[in-house]
């Protein structure tokens, strides 16, 4: 992983020759400026392989070009010999907060480790606070790793992959590929608790608690909860009972999520009376919603629907 990266190759290959201080690994190695396009959020515990998985199939789903995309990640971008420099005297000045700022920078992917162990890191917090719930225009990503070393991600909306290949709509083709998303993940954002989260050092949490607020740690912690509990709310809607389906659906109430993609199967049976699921979705959806995009829910979703239409925010709406 790369508490070993970092200690056997990239402090010692980065320490000047005198052993006073030295560089980044991407200052040793880059031929040139490198303007990242991505920010990677993780947690240095999982895989290296797992890792470069993760973000090799992140590029295949947005077709990003190998000759024009870099990622920024804090291990190769920091200088490990002078960290205190990098953290800053405040949460704003620390290279994390700087580096998500950069108008060049489109998104931030998290890649969640294997046991989800993003979710309880301080600084990973942070760094999805400041994409799905700080009202920054960012896009937000988040991939895992399946049994089988396949990467699987969830992202924010429609991507390339989903419109070169399958069939059907682009919100099936999507809700078909995100399908695969481990369950345990899911089960571990729906009990995301930000404010117990950890740091290594403990003036970092204190300081990242204070930047964000105890409210606004709420509204993140239902915001995720929405983000990666909403690929889910089909089955729900399907074969769920009404209070199963409320505990999903109860987070987005609170969020600030930006974009829902629901697709049902309409030749499926279902246990649930299709008006009250799609009544119950409908009564939480946020204000906050741009995208919606909703397949064969059942018609009384549509009064959610207005009340959201009405406060001008969205830009896509798909219905059955």
């Amino acid at each position: 992983n790369l508490y070993h990266l970092n200690e056997y190759v990239i402090v010692k290959s980065t320490r000047n020759t005198d052993d006073e201080g030295g560089t980044s690994l991407v200052e040793r190695v880059a031929k040139g400026e490198q303007k990242p396009t991505w920010f990677v959020s993780h947690q240095w515990a999982e895989r290296i392989k797992d890792f470069i998985a993760c973000l090799e199939q992140h590029a295949r789903d947005r077709g990003l070009s190998e000759e024009t995309t870099y990622y920024w990640v804090c291990a190769y971008a920091n200088n490990q010999h002078d960290l205190d420099a990098e953290m800053g005297e405040k949460i704003e000045d620390s290279s994390f907060h700087r580096t998500i700022e950069e108008e060049g920078i489109e998104g931030i992917v998290a890649v969640l480790g294997r046991d989800g162990g993003a979710f309880s890191r301080m600084w990973c917090i942070l760094e999805m606070y400041m994409a799905v719930a700080s009202g920054r225009a960012k896009l937000f990503d988040a991939y895992a790793l399946l049994p089988s070393g396949k990467a699987v991600g969830l992202c924010d909306g429609v991507v390339h992959i989903d419109t070169t290949t399958g069939t059907g709509t682009l919100a099936s083709r999507k809700a078909k590929r995100e399908a695969e998303f481990p369950g345990a993940l899911l089960d571990a954002a729906l009990g995301v608790k930000s404010a117990s989260a950890h740091a290594s050092k403990k003036k970092d949490k204190e300081a990242i608690v204070a930047y964000i607020g105890e409210a606004q740690l709420r509204v993140l912690d239902a915001t995720l909860a929405a983000t990666f509990s909403s690929s889910r709310l089909a089955e729900l809607m399907r074969t769920g009972t009404l209070e199963e389906l409320q505990r999903f659906i109860e987070p987005l109430r609170a969020s600030r999520l930006r974009k829902l993609n629901v697709v049902l199967d309409p030749n499926a049976r279902t246990r649930l009376d299709p008006a009250e699921a799609a009544r119950a979705l409908g009564d939480a959806l946020p204000n906050t919603l741009e995208e919606i995009r909703l397949q064969w829910v059942h018609p009384a979703v549509i009064d959610g629907v207005c009340r959201v239409l009405r406060n001008g925010r969205v830009r896509v709406l798909e219905l059955p």
